[in-house]
């Protein structure tokens, strides 16, 4: 299973790779959600996640911190800083529309740190303000086969274009 390792230091990370039989426990991003309660809202990151707790009590997909944030409330391990971001996580099994994608934009626009939404489809995962604002309705996704050009994250046979193919097929070249 990949899994990253990380340091004290934002430059101090690794990609590895752990048996599974030698895994006790996985967390995951919404679960930290319930133990998000018991974090002291001193930085910027903290307040901010608790901010997006109460304007997203509409959303149903599952939902939760990811990055330094996440680590830090799933290990207890003090990882952010006054500078750090918000990274967050989305699980979209069906389609999120482009306006609700909008609403929660809109509604994270007050919020004192930055923030990056990624969305996870079974398909592959994207960048949420992306999808929300692209004018073309194209946006880079993510995928197990590489990074790949398409306009619907949930279709698994669309057309999509992986960005060589794309890149090649404009030139005429191979």
């Amino acid at each position: 299973m990949p899994i990253g390792i990380r340091g004290h230091e934002r430059s101090q990370r690794w990609a590895a790779w752990y048996p599974r039989y030698a895994i006790q426990q996985i967390v995951k991003p919404m679960d930290l959600l319930r133990q998000a309660g018991t974090v002291n809202d001193h930085l910027p990151v903290r307040r901010g996640l608790r901010t997006l707790m109460k304007a997203w009590k509409w959303l149903t997909y599952p939902w939760g911190p990811a990055g330094s944030l996440g680590f830090e409330v799933a290990t207890g391990k003090p990882t952010t800083t006054p500078q750090s971001d918000l990274d967050v996580v989305i699980y979209a099994d069906s389609p999120l529309s482009r306006r609700d994608a909008q609403r929660l934009l809109a509604s994270a626009d007050d919020l004192e740190v930055k923030l990056d939404i990624r969305i996870e489809t079974p398909t592959c995962g994207f960048s949420l303000t992306e999808y929300a604002t692209s004018p073309t309705k194209t946006i880079l996704l993510r995928t197990v086969a590489g990074p790949i050009l398409g306009t619907d994250p949930w279709d698994r046979n669309g057309s999509r274009e992986r960005l060589g193919q794309a890149r090649n097929s404009a030139t005429g070249q191979l």
